[in-house]
């Protein structure tokens, strides 16, 4: 269970030097019936309380209680929250470095692999990715890939050729994806997309199968083209208020630390694999939905598209945001996701949640020293 502690013991907590829990939150704009918050954050918070005996011990108030997606960050940063769930692409100018990761979404297929990779670099070998989250207030610890995103339309949409002119909700590098396609990107929240798309505002959104679920789209778009157009990285559902973290003990930080590497493992098994199948099962059979898989004219499209992205990542980077070497953080991402995919195929690792757990924690969050992040 989430608990809060009475106010005595929260006293008592900070007068022997422990966090105080009674005002602790976790916050996010994802939905609260979502998996990300029911499955993933949820479990995360509660073995963070198991493992302080209860010294630290988050309330989790997701779909927009306390914060929006888009304002995550400054309610970490002005101490409304505690803890919450980011979405870089939606703080782009504070997050700069962190953007150029995210960017790669057109890079990797297997979710485990992304979510070693960005962790491992973001960690590791982008330390100005770290550093602007503290010049923001905020910890960095974890984030997760999604499974890859296809086309969730209003109409049935099967070749290259249906796409031209359609108004499809992207963010970020996949904006110019969309563009590439002949279609017209729309930038917005999944939340908005939700009733732009019941409206006829937009045509598609480029997403992933779970977002039919987690945001209400199998009730106003019928048609899921499934390819694969890239999937997001960075999706950072570990993140510390920085005026919080501090005042944890050594021992509740490394607590925190600790819990990430099965949080990943399930984000990315049962809020992703697994989710996908149970999802358009019910989308097929409760709500409807016609699935199409996409073509070679997809395939031929994204093949350009990834070359081209190799120069424009860093490119746009430097142009638009002032990243000072982006070149450097995007090759790093590249070799690390080289290395977790082979290590992810090798181990079967997106389908054995455990085994993934395990890579993350040997690999990447034992190496850590929670007193210095």
């Amino acid at each position: 269970m989430i608990r809060v502690l009475t106010m005595g013991a929260a006293l008592a907590a900070a007068l022997a030097g422990a966090a105080s829990a009674a005002d602790m939150v976790y916050g996010s704009g994802v939905p609260a019936k979502s998996d990300e918050m029911a499955i993933g954050a949820a479990t995360y918070v509660e073995d963070v309380a198991k493992a302080t005996n209860g010294a630290v011990n988050l309330k989790l108030l997701a779909g927009g209680q306390v914060v929006s997606l888009e304002n995550t960050l400054a309610a970490l940063r002005d101490g409304t929250i505690d803890a919450g769930f980011v979405v870089p692409v939606f703080t782009r100018k504070e997050l700069k470095n962190t953007n150029v990761i995210y960017d790669t979404e057109v890079f990797g297929d297997d979710p485990a692999a992304i979510t070693g990779a960005a962790n491992e670099t973001m960690l590791f070998d982008c330390k100005p990715c770290i550093d602007e989250f503290h010049q923001n207030g905020a910890v960095y610890l974890g984030s997760f890939g999604n499974n890859n995103k296809g086309l969730i339309c209003r109409k049935e949409v099967k070749t290259l050729e249906d796409v031209k002119g359609l108004k499809i909700r992207a963010v970020g590098s996949t904006t110019r994806l969309i563009a590439a396609m002949g279609a017209v990107p729309v930038s917005m929240s999944p939340p908005d997309a939700t009733t732009s798309l019941e409206r006829g505002a937009l045509d598609c959104v480029h997403g992933v199968t779970t977002w039919l679920q987690n945001f209400g789209y199998w009730d106003v778009a019928k048609y899921v083209l499934e390819t694969p157009l890239g999937s997001p990285r960075t999706i950072s559902s570990v993140v510390w208020a920085k005026r919080t973290w501090d005042k944890l003990t050594p021992a509740q930080r490394k607590a925190a630390v600790d819990a990430v590497p099965m949080h990943l493992a399930r984000m990315v098994y049962l809020v992703n694999v697994a989710a996908d199948a149970k999802i358009k099962k019910i989308a097929i059979e409760e709500k409807h939905v016609t699935f199409h898989e996409g073509g070679k004219d997809f395939t031929d499209l994204m093949a350009k598209f990834k070359e081209r992205e190799r120069t424009e990542i860093p490119a746009l980077a430097k142009k638009q945001l002032g990243v000072k070497d982006p070149e450097k953080i995007f090759n790093a991402f590249e070799k690390n996701l080289e290395k977790w995919s082979a290590l992810a195929k090798k181990d079967n690792l997106k389908n054995d949640m455990n085994a993934m757990a395990a890579a993350y924690k040997a690999r990447i969050y034992d190496r850590l020293d929670p007193n210095k992040l």
